[in-house]
């Protein structure tokens, strides 16, 4: 150890310089981390690059849902942009539902762990929680008009439609089915309009069971099939009203 003093060396672990008397103080080597260039990732929002982050900011904004495993991911030593469920980061993605492997009718394949899927593009994937692409809002004042000015054909054409999209909606979540969609459009017409009280009663039940991230479905199951004895207009607009706050909200 040098004496700071006199500069004489001294044996290792003594306390005073043999030479002078100096106090001998350790040197203290302090050592930083510094993250290198290598480990900071980038990703694309809005067409824009957004970055950089450490690995672990990248596992934050997956949990968080600010991003998903299609969201394009870059980072020094990689020749291009690519998806996220393509690079190491996919170590943090939550394991897909069977559902979110099943998509509607444009037909395609991706691989994946080895096996080869077919897709249709129907369901997006938001971690715990599904929105099928195929179900989209719909105006209410637009539908109610057009089932007067057809004389309740339109709404016969709505309940087949509402069917459809709480069948797709459950499907994504793998709950329990609704009513068929034809079989509802059907009793509508034969049963004079009686088949809609069960018919509500059925739809409400489907939709109060679903579950997403940050929203939570509202249980209208009881009102919608009272309202249907008298108004099932009334009870098609809640129910379009409820699939409408899934598609806003359920993301």
């Amino acid at each position: 150890m040098k004496c700071k003093v006199c500069g004489k060396e001294n044996e290792a672990g003594a306390t005073v310089c043999a030479d002078c008397g100096s106090p001998l103080e350790e040197e203290i080597i302090e050592e930083t981390t510094v993250e290198t260039p290598d480990s900071s990732w980038y990703y694309v929002s809005s067409g824009q690059s957004v970055g950089p982050y450490t690995e672990a900011e990248m596992q934050g904004f997956l949990a968080s849902r600010t991003i998903n495993r299609n969201t394009y991911v870059w980072k020094n030593g990689m020749p291009d942009w690519k998806r996220l469920e393509d690079t190491e980061l996919a170590v943090y993605l939550q394991p897909e539902s069977s559902y979110t492997q099943a998509q509607s009718s444009t037909s395609g394949q991706y691989s994946a762990g080895g096996n080869t899927y077919n897709t249709y593009n129907t369901y997006n994937n938001y971690g715990g929680g599904l929105v099928p692409r195929s179900v989209k809002e719909r105006g209410l004042l637009t539908s109610v008009l057009l089932s007067f000015v057809t004389c309740s054909i339109y709404q016969w054409y709505w309940i087949y439609s509402m069917a459809k999209d709480v069948n797709d909606l459950a499907a994504a979540q793998d709950k329990p089915r609704g009513c068929d969609p034809m079989v509802a459009l059907l009793m509508s017409i034969i049963s004079c309009g009686l088949y809609s009280i069960y018919f509500f009663w059925k739809e409400g039940r489907v939709l109060a069971s679903l579950d997403y991230p940050n929203y939570k479905p509202s249980n209208d199951t009881t009102v919608m099939a009272l309202l249907a004895v008298f108004t099932p207009l009334i009870s098609s607009v809640i129910l379009q009203s409820d699939i409408n706050d899934i598609v806003r909200y359920g993301e």
